[in-house]
């Protein structure tokens, strides 16, 4: 049998020693888990160079919480897509300072291709995100205006 990481929920269980690391557990299987859930899946791992919580919205440490957006002690979920979208605006603007986003550099993000994403669909990602921000205190919002995004900063 490969390794494979399980969760096995028994009852009515015995269990016979521990020989080389293997544990051989006798009962009923009430629950078997075989992978992990999808929303333990991560987008990227989080660098040592990655933001200060408590100065800067940052993102979750912990690899069950991957679409976790952090300000202070205050956290919120995002989803996928928007997770993704405010990952790469707030890295480019805490990088190198970039503070507009053309829509087609967003859709090429997004979806691999600058036509892909419509105009209507950035603009609900961005408020959702928005709405986040808000609900964590966050020091930064995005603004829209025609087909361009922008960081505004509050110091």
């Amino acid at each position: 049998m490969t390794d494979h990481l399980s969760r096995v929920t028994m009852r009515k269980t015995t269990v016979s020693g521990s020989f080389d690391d293997v544990l051989i557990v006798t009962g009923y299987v009430v629950e078997f888990e075989p992978e992990a859930p999808t929303k333990r899946d991560i987008l990227r791992p989080v660098e040592p160079d990655e933001p200060d919580t408590e100065v800067e919205v940052g993102y979750s440490r912990n690899a069950i919480e991957p679409l976790t957006v952090v300000f202070r002690d205050k956290k919120v979920e995002l989803t996928k897509s928007a997770f993704i979208l405010f990952r790469y605006i707030n890295d480019l603007y805490r990088a190198e300072g970039q503070e507009e986003f053309e829509f087609s550099q967003l859709s090429e993000v997004l979806a691999g291709n600058e036509f892909a994403k419509s105009k209507s669909a950035i603009e609900s990602l961005v408020r959702r995100i928005n709405v986040c921000l808000v609900k964590i205190n966050a020091p930064i919002t995005l603004n829209f205006y025609k087909e361009t995004v922008y960081v505004v900063c509050q110091k």
